[in-house]
């Protein structure tokens, strides 16, 4: 609801609270990757996106994040270092 609302700061607090309470949910991962990579935080969320799915490699909706991560990596060959 908060990356809806655009309240951003909110959004990445409650994944990362997501991710202290249970540090293997693979959609929150993949959500605060989503939201990193929509602030500009493009490493922060490529690797919340691999983590997404190393916790769990079997998820029917890993095609989400394969084409997340995709385009985020290819974004990210074309910023400048």
């Amino acid at each position: 609801a908060y990356m809806r609302l655009k309240d951003y700061d909110r959004a990445i607090a409650s994944y990362n609270r997501a991710l202290e309470i249970n540090p293997n949910c693979s959609p929150a991962y993949a959500l605060l990757g989503n939201v990193l990579l929509f602030v500009g935080r493009v490493q922060d969320g490529i690797d919340n996106m691999e983590m997404a799915l190393r916790t769990n490699p079997r998820d029917p909706a890993n095609f989400f994040r394969y084409s997340t991560l995709g385009l985020a990596l290819t974004g990210a060959a074309d910023r400048p270092s």
